[in-house]
């Protein structure tokens, strides 16, 4: 049995559209990775912009405490940072590892002050006003309790 040239053309074609499949998948693969790898430096510029934010809001020695409204911007960043990671982790399935790293990224951008604030897990000391509601000062201390309770102590969200 010898073949034509139209069955030697159909069997080169054959050949050459499963090679475009296989560097199809080798492509995908790469930018997936490539798409991942951005994000985490994306992500790793973010928690280093809102560990500065948060620590813009550490009270100064010899000062008054900080007010209320520096205390709430001070427990936002750590929840901006926290759903950051969690987002993150999420998305592209981090193991434990990946996301530990990610949490002790952010934490050791944040001054002594901050994380010891954490690590004692109360809440930030600030100056109580009678203009705040205790509604408000609740969802502080909620958003201040979730945060570090997933940056320090790994419990789940």
């Amino acid at each position: 049995m010898s073949l034509g040239a139209n069955e030697w053309a159909a069997i080169a074609s054959a050949i050459a559209s499963f090679g475009s499949v296989v560097v199809a998948g080798i492509t995908y693969r790469q930018q997936s990775k490539n798409n991942k790898q951005a994000e985490l430096d994306k992500l790793t510029d973010r928690l280093i912009a809102l560990a500065s934010r948060a620590n813009s809001y550490k009270n100064i020695q010899g000062k008054e405490l900080r007010s209320f409204n520096d205390a709430a911007d001070l427990v936002y960043a750590i929840d901006s940072a926290t759903f950051r990671i969690l987002s993150v982790s999420r998305k592209y399935k981090l193991d434990e590892y990946q996301t530990k790293d990610l949490k002790a990224y952010f934490i050791n951008y944040l001054s002594y002050q901050i994380v010891e604030e954490m690590r004692l897990n109360g809440m930030p000391t600030f100056e109580m006003d009678s203009t705040y509601g205790i509604d408000e000062v609740d969802h502080i201390q909620f958003l201040w309790k979730r945060g570090v309770g997933y940056l320090m102590f790994d419990k789940e969200m």
